[in-house]
């Protein structure tokens, strides 16, 4: 009795120290913040933390007293906010039960400075996604925000046993998630899904098209014009193709069907319709998703696994995958010859797209569909670079403009006072290069300071763990 009682004492003083380490503020001082709205840096600056928020910005020059202060020198470095990925899938680690991975996955998000993700449609594990992220806010362990989806797909009917997509939007609601995704679906379905979204006050974004699903009167399946008309508040991928009234090319098949036995030509069929599209219908599209302020996310690095395979073995962020390297890109086609040569000159296409609706104002997200987590977002940011989009406005999609699609904006996406402590600590401006955010000196998760040491302790920690998972279930 007497054993217990001392483990409670020693546990509840553990606990109170914790907490008095916890609430002792913070003071970055002598940071150069970075504004990613305007694209400017405001230099020599003190940013008080207090728990998890910006309490105060003030200047060096008016020496504020830190009496009571975790000091930490900045030496000039580049204080930005957290970086965004909004288009993440998780439910691997839930469908097999992998929750420490997960919680390594979450650190290593944390290590490439990714303080908010999307999860983009855990399938139908939805239900599992919410506890985790609200122990995320909670901060029961490291990790980012986390956005919630519920993908409105057939699957997901059967698993509640439901009968339409309106009482499955219900059902989300029901549940907690953010935001509603569709996928396979027709516009007939995604318009009963945005009527029964928007009674319950949910945002909805997805695949406004579907090449897999036959039909006889649209063979794209491309309903994207109709849903930005109708109401959707973002179009995720380059899956769709303005044609307008061009001519579509002779396909590998007279007739496609969902079970074409040729699906991976198909894949690169559709993916080639971007070498056909119309001008004409490309500015309609751009005008009429522009002045309805319907944001695209083009997820433009997913190409790599199309068209870089070798690119992609040689990541140095293939230590921290717990897969064989193959799953990499498993279920994509693997072009050689004319056809990766198609695919590349028709991936250049959607890139000029991008920066068509770019230069009309159109707000762009950066969301990657990946599993390399940070690697693929910085692939992302390259390939926006790429596309003609300046620097500044890149690192303000990473940031700002994510949050504003996620309705974070209140809370993250800018340095300022009251915003949640979600930033990261960068050796070099981020403004002149994108490749300057591998240069970080520490992230600020939550108002909780992990420093380079912690974050190489966490890398080093991840890549045993998936060493021995290769290992240990003889993965080549």
């Amino acid at each position: 009795m007497r054993k217990a009682v001392h483990l409670l004492a020693t546990f509840v003083l553990l606990i109170s120290r914790l907490s008095a380490q916890e609430s002792k503020p913070i003071a970055l001082v002598n940071v150069n913040i970075v504004d990613v709205e305007t694209g400017k840096i405001t230099k020599n600056q003190v940013v008080i933390i207090i728990k998890d928020r910006i309490a105060e910005i003030i200047p060096l020059k008016a020496k504020p007293a830190l009496s009571g202060y975790k000091v930490i020198q900045g030496n000039e470095h580049f204080l930005m906010p957290g970086l965004i990925d909004t288009h993440l899938h998780l439910f691997y680690y839930i469908s097999n039960k992998k929750w420490d991975e997960l919680k390594l996955m979450f650190k290593l998000m944390l290590a490439n400075g990714i303080t908010g993700i999307r999860e983009a449609g855990a399938s139908v594990y939805t239900e599992q996604m919410i506890p985790i992220r609200d122990s995320l806010r909670k901060q029961y362990f490291p990790g980012p925000r986390m956005y919630v989806s519920g993908i409105a797909t057939n699957s997901n009917l059967k698993k509640f046993q439901l009968q339409n997509y309106s009482e499955l939007v219900d059902t989300f609601h029901t549940i907690g998630v953010d935001g509603i995704k569709i996928k396979f679906a027709t516009f007939s379905e995604a318009k009963e899904i945005i009527d029964a979204a928007n009674h319950r006050n949910l945002v909805v974004y997805g695949h406004t098209y579907n090449n897999w699903r036959n039909e006889t009167s649209n063979i794209l399946g491309d309903f994207t014009p109709q849903a930005v008309d109708y109401g959707i508040k973002g179009v995720m991928h380059m899956g769709f193709t303005p044609i307008g009234k061009n001519a579509l090319p002779a396909g590998p098949e007279p007739v496609y069907t969902s079970t074409s036995k040729f699906w991976d030509k198909w894949w690169l069929y559709f993916d080639a319709l971007w070498l056909h599209t119309d001008k004409q219908a490309e500015q309609k599209l751009i005008s009429s998703m522009v002045s309805k302020k319907v944001w695209l996310e083009p997820t433009l690095s997913t190409a790599d696994r199309l068209m870089n395979y070798e690119k992609m073995m040689r990541k140095k962020a293939r230590q921290y995958y717990f897969l064989p390297d193959s799953s990499l890109i498993e279920g994509f086609p693997h072009p050689t010859g004319s056809d990766l040569d198609t695919a590349r000159m028709a991936f250049r296409k959607s890139q000029e797209f991008v920066k068509k609706f770019y230069d009309a104002g159109g707000v762009l997200l950066a969301g990657t569909d990946g599993s390399l987590y940070g690697s693929d977002l910085r692939d992302e940011l390259h390939y926006l670079v790429e596309a003609g989009i300046p620097v500044r406005a890149v690192i303000k999609i990473v940031t700002y403009n994510n949050a504003l699609a996620l309705g974070w904006l209140s809370e993250m996406g800018t340095v300022s006072k009251g915003k949640l402590a979600n930033l990261i600590l960068l050796k070099k401006n981020p403004l002149l290069d994108t490749g300057n955010l591998e240069n970080i000196e520490a992230v600020i998760s939550n108002g909780n300071y992990y420093n380079k040491q912690t974050l190489n302790k966490w890398l080093s920690e991840i890549s045993k763990a998936a060493l021995n998972e290769k290992i240990t279930t003889k993965i080549p």
